[in-house]
């Protein structure tokens, strides 16, 4: 029988319960209170650490390393997130030489098939297949090109930073307008729209995505630019893996500041005091700083409570955050497939499985695992998925798309960026019509709050983005402390 007495017991037990620590206690003091433990926040902490500074980092999940992370399997060590260390990934790769973080070269991707309205094609049948129904030029393009060559023949960025000057907003419009206006077709547009690095066509600014392609472009030998994916790494031998997995950077990074880094710390409140700021978590526990650096995805700052609350442009970016979303399905090979029908193991689909990369061991060349890689609107359809049910999904479309692989594959493991709680998305992204927002923003003065992350990248891509934005919010603070 449910009684007064009975209820007020059990609710005191489970107020007993809840989180308590440090409630009463004094604040942990330090100079700089980072929040987030990703290539931003570590970044800045390590900056910070260098000149004198007292930082303690807070992250929310167990583990550091945000969107580096690296999955320990039975086929090796698979990075559902950031990968490739690129050619002028300058912070990046000064980093790994510092903490003895090894380098490899990475695998060949190999050639792709494609399965286009049911149709199974090698990728010498493309140009002329009935299933391509790409206008003029275009035919000859294969569809998991189409965007990079599409956007980069049209890019009148002259450097990946011009995005910064206002003459540049003219182009601050949707990627599905951009492109239209250049021409390019109905069917050009749907199979770009699959495998866009966005949550689709409509909501994402092409200056924003312009300027990306751009600052790739540098890095890439002249005959390269403009061919390939968008993201495939270089092929002349400067791009680089990290060794043990893209994870181990950020986790040598923590190593080396012991016990300033505070795992399962998620943060629900900041309040701006006089002299700086006290952060709250959830577990009770309280820090003050001078300064406080957010490099959490804007995704999760907006459910801080900023006390008082943020105001102007970055309140606007903040608070309006949008993020994309990408969803992993692995899969071990038990047998050889792909010369039973297209000759690759790889292949781009028109359907929500969206694109399988078939990853190959550097030196052997041998393919290892297979990864489904499900961008935007169809990783948002699927990240609900409860695991197990998400690979039986995945294999079952890969079956009937490609017959040969019935039998010869098993799911591996999956990894969605939209179902992690402290994370919510693979990255940020700006909406048309937002940039003169952005620029507005990082030119605010929010002390003692800074705020950093691969989302406020000035014109570095990926890590190195991220490592530059925290290396940017400690050089603001220590201008001045």
């Amino acid at each position: 029988m449910i009684t007064r007495r009975n209820f007020l017991r059990s609710s005191g037990a489970v107020l007993a319960s809840l989180p308590a620590k440090g409630l009463y206690a004094a604040p942990e003091a330090a100079d700089v209170v980072v929040i987030g433990a990703g290539l931003a926040g570590l970044t800045a902490a390590i900056n910070l650490v260098d000149e004198g500074a007292k930082v303690l980092v807070l992250e929310a999940a167990d583990r550091v390393g945000g969107r580096t992370h690296t999955l320990n399997t039975s086929v090796g060590k698979l990075n559902p997130g950031a990968t490739t260390v690129g050619p002028l990934y300058a912070r990046v790769r000064d980093m790994m030489t510092r903490l003895e973080v090894g380098k490899v070269l990475p695998g060949s991707r190999g050639g792709m098939g494609a399965s286009v309205r049911g149709t199974l094609l090698r990728a010498d049948q493309w140009a002329t297949a009935k299933a391509n129904k790409t206008v003029g030029a275009e035919r000859e393009v294969l569809p998991w090109q189409l965007e990079n060559r599409l956007l980069s023949a049209g890019n009148p960025l002259g450097d990946p930073f011009a995005w910064l000057e206002s003459d540049t907003d003219d182009m601050d419009m949707s990627l599905r307008k951009w492109l239209k206006r250049a021409g390019t077709s109905d069917e050009a547009l749907r199979l770009i729209d699959i495998t866009i690095n966005a949550s689709n066509l409509d909501q994402v600014s092409a200056l924003l995505y312009l300027r990306d392609l751009q600052r790739l472009a540098w890095a890439m030998p002249a005959a390269e630019r403009g061919k390939g994916a968008t993201y495939s790494p270089s092929t002349d031998g400067s791009s680089v893996y990290i060794a043990g997995g893209t994870g181990a950077l950020p986790t040598a990074m923590a190593e080396s500041l012991g016990d300033r880094v505070r795992l399962n710390r998620a943060v629900t409140a900041v309040t701006q005091e006089s002299g700086g700021a006290e952060v709250r978590c959830w577990d009770g526990s309280r820090y003050r700083g001078e300064h406080v650096v957010c490099a959490a995805p804007l995704a999760v700052a907006k459910d801080i409570d900023w006390r008082p609350g943020l105001t102007g442009p970055m309140a606007d970016l903040v608070y309006g955050s949008q993020a994309a979303s990408v969803t992993h399905i692995y899969f071990a090979i038990e047998k050889p497939f792909w010369e039973d029908d297209i000759g690759e193991p790889a292949m781009f689909t028109d359907t929500a499985l969206d694109r399988v990369f078939a990853h190959r061991d550097p030196e052997t060349n041998e393919v290892t695992y297979l990864d489904a890689w499900i961008n935007g609107r169809g990783a948002r359809q699927v990240e609900a998925l409860p695991s197990d049910q998400l690979g039986e999904w995945g294999l079952a479309t890969l079956n009937e798309l490609r017959p040969s692989t019935k039998g010869k594959v098993r799911v591996l493991t999956t990894y969605s960026w939209g179902r992690n709680p402290y994370i919510r998305g693979n990255r940020h992204e700006y909406r048309p019509g937002q940039i003169p927002t952005l620029r507005a923003a990082l030119e605010q003065d929010t002390a003692p709050i800074h705020f950093a992350g691969e989302h406020f990248r000035i014109g570095e891509p990926g890590m190195e983005g991220a490592a530059e934005s925290g290396e940017r919010a400690a050089l603001k603070i220590l201008g001045v402390i």
